[in-house]
Parts: C-alpha cells; structure tokens; sequence
C-alpha cells in the first residue's frame, strides 16, 4: 500500500544535532507533501515551538502537528484543535508533591511559559529547546488551578529512571508516563501517546494502518512507531526502539528522515 501520512518526530530525529533541518530532509518531506502525502509533526513539544518548524518545511497551511507527546493535534490550514487532552488539577498537584518526595524537578506550561518553582539546568534546556520563558514562582500549585496538558519530572538520568520505576505502580493506569530525553520524564493524561493521536488523526483523514509511517528516535516514539504499518527508528535511536521498529533509517546527522522517505515514498 503507498504511504498517505508521514508521522516523524522532531529532535534528534527530524532535526540534526545543531537544530537544524537539513537539506535533504526539507526536499524530501516538501517533495511527498507535492504528491499529496499529509505531514504531521509528531514531538513533545508544546505546539508554539512546531509551528516555525512546519513554517521552515512549508507545510504551515497543509500539515499537522501532534504537540505535548501526542495530548494535541493541530490542522494547520484550519488552526482547529482536533484532539485534546489533559493532567487534572488534583493529578498535577499529586505530581508536584511525588517530585518534592523524590528530590527532582517539576515544570509545567502556562501561557506559553514553562513553570517551575526552581530554575534548573534541564528546564533551560527545554526553554531553548522550545523557544519558550522560563517564570519562577513560589507556589507551582497555587499556578495550576485547572487542567494542565503536561508536566516534566526533570534530573539526571539514571537518577530518572530510579524514580520512573518507582512511580510506575504509584502512578498506575492514571496517567500516561514515559521518558523522552534522557532527563524529562514526562506525563500527561491517561492513554495519551504519539500513536494514540496518530490513528486518530489517520481515521479523521480516512487512511489506514498500513498506509502510514512514523519514523522516531525515542521512548516516547515508540507507540506511534509500533502503531504504523511501516515503523522506522533513527540510527541513532537507543536500541529497545530499534528493535521493536520495522526498519532502521540513517542518522539524524546524515538526513534519516530524508532516507526513509525516499525509501518508502519514491522507490521504483
């Protein structure tokens, strides 16, 4: 079957290790949407930071964008929200609290700023990773006073993993929780995954399974790497992701998406 929807994610997977898209991966993606192959954005990041990205890719009044690990997907011709979903107040203040119990870091997002109540090395990487402020307060719960569409434990890395497998029982089936970057563990509402949103946004646009490909590097691509009929991981993605992935493309240095979609999209 062709390929009609291309899922791929964003660092270490669409762009190369100066944040930059390269070349051949704008040719090739900007060469599929020509023949009509919808693109969607598929990251963790909140939606604002993707939508310059879509610009660069000329795709900003075609594509789509699947932001906060799959809890939102965006039509970019339209600007409507076909999917939404969220961290209930009472959930992310249990999160503020589980964080000050572990001794890691907690942010969340408000207005397009990210919040903490402590300014940390890994929430300026996310602050330049997505583009947006950094605003200090004294009280992360007395900010979240409503839903909020997802929170990031923030620490070194195997000191994350320690407290994601601690969580894991506490957290339960409640939320969705997973790690993307080596020092974000990330949650956001029950179910809530990049493959979730991308067989929603597949059955809004009328394709089937097997006619679409996600093509990721990390932990939180895996549902959406296992979901499409043809799954592709980086050749830098760590191995579990490797090996549950259907082919393993280029590295992102050297243009794997570009690989990919060529492979699958343009071969004879």
């Amino acid at each position: 079957m062709p390929i009609k929807l291309i899922a791929m994610d964003i660092d270490d997977t669409l762009l190369n290790n100066k944040m930059k898209i390269t070349f051949r991966n704008r040719l090739a993606i900007k060469r599929a949407a020509k023949k009509g192959i919808h693109i969607a954005l598929a990251s963790g990041r909140p939606t604002g930071s993707m939508i310059e990205i879509a610009k660069q890719l000329g795709i900003e009044k075609t594509g789509y964008i699947i932001s906060f690990n799959g809890a939102s997907i965006l039509e970019l011709s339209t600007g409507k929200n076909l999917y939404q979903s969220a961290v209930n107040k009472e959930l992310a203040h249990e999160l503020i609290d589980l964080s000050k119990e572990h001794d890691v870091y907690i942010h969340t997002y408000l207005d397009n700023h990210i919040i903490t109540e402590k300014r940390n090395k890994y929430t300026e990487i996310e602050s330049e990773i997505t583009g947006l402020s950094i605003r200090e307060v004294s009280s992360l719960k007395d900010m979240v006073t409503q839903s909020v569409v997802k929170l990031l434990m923030l620490e070194n890395p195997d000191r994350l993993k320690i407290v994601e497998s601690q969580l894991k029982s506490r957290i339960g089936d409640r939320l969705s929780m997973y790690i993307s970057k080596p020092f974000f563990l990330e949650f956001m509402g029950a179910g809530t995954d990049k493959g979730n949103s991308l067989s929603i946004l597949a059955d809004i646009l009328n394709i089937k399974q097997n006619e679409v490909m996600a093509i990721g590097d990390s932990y939180n691509d895996q549902a959406m790497i296992e979901w499409a009929g043809v799954g592709v991981a980086m050749d830098n993605a760590n191995a579990d992701i490797k090996k549950i992935a259907d082919h393993i493309t280029g590295h992102h240095n050297k243009s794997g998406v570009a690989e990919a979609i060529n492979k699958f999209c343009f071969a004879k």
